[in-house]
């Protein structure tokens, strides 16, 4: 009897349980408010400084598993499904891997060499030329991404960093306030300085007033094309890049 794809089924469902559970662990750090953000004059003569002040009550480093359970999880899914579709065909799957390439030149030497087996089954290599087309500037050019970082967090861990979102809201002569922060660009910690005013065009603004600010933990600068990008919203990306193409693989099922 041939194969189905339960296998690679249960992978991807794995996957989207951490990735729920990264949604609960996120809501937590979120629910207890590490960080509170407040003016300080002291730092820069003349400027209103906004300075998050706090502490992370867990360590970022918490994030790290869920995460790369989901993203090898995701990444054996395509594994597994080359695998059946070879195995159905009849040819070894001693060799078999998921082809992800940078540039589709490499891609297309992968799928030459993967049809020098003449067992190996023509309709995945058409699907795989044709559909996915996992490399830069591809339809599955986010399938690199996920091999990139499933790469990366076998050598360290990948540990996320918290910016701010964007703004901040305070109050100023009795009226709310948004500050436009700039891009996500440094971590937030005790003492980062996030904004800057001058000091003499905001006068009513008190030592120590705060102001609220909205947090996202984000994926840091090691990451590529996902630096920046919120952890769950890539997570939920590269999920559904990679159920698309389990389902392009499974029109190769008999």
């Amino acid at each position: 009897m041939p194969e189905d794809f339960r296998g690679p089924d249960l992978k991807l469902q794995r996957a989207n349980h951490h990735i729920a559970d990264l949604h609960g662990l996120l809501k937590r750090f979120m629910d207890a408010k590490p960080y509170k953000v407040v003016a300080d004059y002291e730092l820069e003569p003349g400027s209103v400084c906004w300075v998050a002040r706090g502490k992370d009550l867990f360590a970022h480093d918490e994030f790290s598993p869920i995460i790369s359970d989901a993203l090898h999880n995701m990444r054996d899914a395509l594994e597994l499904a080359v695998s059946v579709l070879v195995r159905n065909a009849g040819a070894s799957d001693k060799r078999v891997a998921f082809p992800v390439r940078d540039l589709e030149n490499d891609f297309e030497i992968a799928l030459e060499d993967a049809a020098k087996d003449p067992n190996y089954p023509q309709d995945l290599i058409d699907v795989l030329r044709t559909r996915i087309q996992p490399y830069v500037g591809g339809n599955g050019v986010l399938l690199t991404v996920l091999h990139r970082l499933a790469i990366m967090d076998k050598h360290r861990l990948l540990v996320p960093t918290v910016f701010g979102t964007g703004t901040m809201m305070t109050a100023h002569a009795g009226c709310h306030m948004i500050l436009q922060l700039g891009p996500p660009t440094e971590t937030i910690k005790d003492g980062s300085v996030l904004h800057r005013l001058d000091a003499s065009a905001f006068p009513h603004f008190q030592v120590g007033q705060e102001a609220l600010i909205a947090l996202a933990v984000a994926f840091d600068e090691r990451c590529g094309r996902f630096s920046g990008t919120q952890v769950e919203d890539g997570l939920r990306r590269l999920y559904l890049a990679t159920k698309d193409a389990i389902e392009d693989l499974r029109t190769c099922l008999p």
